[in-house]
């Protein structure tokens, strides 16, 4: 057997770190698309069964809601991600480099507080969720799983932004341009 044909199958280490590097920066739109998936086809089959039986899905209003939240805090760590939040760059385009600098760590103190305090408080209501032991209506589900979204996806935020200013650092310190851009 030749040595490309035992190579069949196995990826090689550069794509496999490709494939880590794709996920990694994409983690939060994946799970959000399959929630946002999710969140359709229950809407499309509760939306269908009312009109074809006159029925309602005793579990399908709560756990929409709960996907949606899910997708919005993912959303939210995703763009701070990508960098395509909320923010003002038409000053910072006029500022230098050392200027931006300081601005992003600014930033990136700004939102590890905030949110960090949302996680704070919002483990704290979850822990109360889950003493209950309550289940959404209709199923075996916990119900806690719907209010994890909210501490789950401000941690995930707050790793974000610390991500970014790791990149921003090294960018700085390599003499790179780190004005932000201003467009999405």
């Amino acid at each position: 057997m030749s040595e490309a044909q035992s190579d069949l199958g196995r990826e090689s280490p550069s794509k496999r770190n490709r494939w880590r590097s794709k996920l990694e920066k994409n983690f939060e739109g994946y799970l959000a698309l399959i929630l946002l998936i999710a969140y359709t086809a229950i809407i499309i089959y509760d939306i269908t069964n009312r009109l074809l039986f006159g029925e309602q899905l005793l579990w399908g209003l709560t756990t929409i809601l709960g996907l949606f939240s899910w997708v919005c805090w993912l959303s939210a760590s995703m763009a701070i991600r990508s960098q395509s939040h909320f923010r003002f760059t038409l000053g910072r385009q006029k500022v230098s480099n050392k200027m931006n600098y300081l601005l992003y760590w600014v930033d990136t103190i700004l939102w590890v507080v905030v949110i960090g305090s949302v996680a704070y408080f919002s483990i704290n209501v979850l822990m109360g969720r889950v003493s209950t032991g309550v289940v959404i209506s209709g199923t075996n589900f916990p119900r806690y799983l719907m209010y994890a979204s909210v501490p789950v996806g401000t941690i995930l935020m707050m790793v974000r932004a610390i991500q970014q200013i790791v990149h921003v650092t090294k960018e700085y310190k390599n003499d790179e341009n780190i004005t932000p851009d201003s467009s999405i």
